[in-house]
């Protein structure tokens, strides 16, 4: 699968393999069967990484993630579909709160363009194979606020924090640590 975030090239590639619908297609009904179930299997593997991870890593205070989203993403797919929330902690976003956000991803001008999230608005200031971070340019925090935007295989993580450089070390390690686990156990 070829998916993520520009590196400097134009070859891409994805963190997680999934199957596509596609090749469920081609296979028997019963092959089609155990695919769905084993995808079920993963999202309850993933779900529990989720919550493990949110417990320990997401929460207001001395956590280094005060928010953070999973949000279904097909760069693929059309630009008018909403992204589909899958999991939140900390934050309460609908599709329609981040369809500005998704856009901006779709039109990759991540070194070029503001994007939102909410009302903050944001810009980016690394960008490397599977993610990026940004920080937020109408803070009302005196130490400033970022995010983490981390593809992981068919989803994105945001992860916001407060902070300046040592709260974005912070939250890069928990971002880290959830794309570990959740690749160990959706495998």
């Amino acid at each position: 699968t070829t998916r993520g975030f520009p590196s400097g090239t134009q070859s891409r590639r994805c963190l997680l393999r999934r199957p596509s619908p596609a090749a469920f297609a081609k296979r028997s009904l019963h092959a089609a069967v155990d695919a769905t179930s084993l995808m079920a299997a993963d999202w309850t593997s993933a779900r529990r990484a989720w919550e493990k991870w949110t417990g320990k890593h997401v929460g207001s205070s001395g956590m280094p993630i005060k928010a953070a989203l999973l949000l279904n993403y097909d760069p693929t797919g059309p630009s008018r579909l909403f992204p589909m929330v899958a999991e939140q902690e900390g934050a309460k976003f609908t599709a329609v709160d981040l369809q500005p956000s998704m856009d901006f991803f779709r039109r990759n001008n991540l070194q070029t363009e503001f994007f939102s999230i909410g009302s903050n608005q944001y810009v980016v200031t690394s960008i490397h194979e599977h993610w990026f971070s940004a920080r937020c340019v109408n803070t009302t925090q005196p130490g400033g606020e970022g995010v983490i935007i981390m593809q992981i295989g068919a989803y994105l993580l945001v992860s916001m924090y407060d902070g300046s450089v040592g709260s974005a070390s912070r939250a890069m390690v928990a971002v880290d640590q959830f794309a570990w686990h959740f690749n160990r156990k959706t495998h």
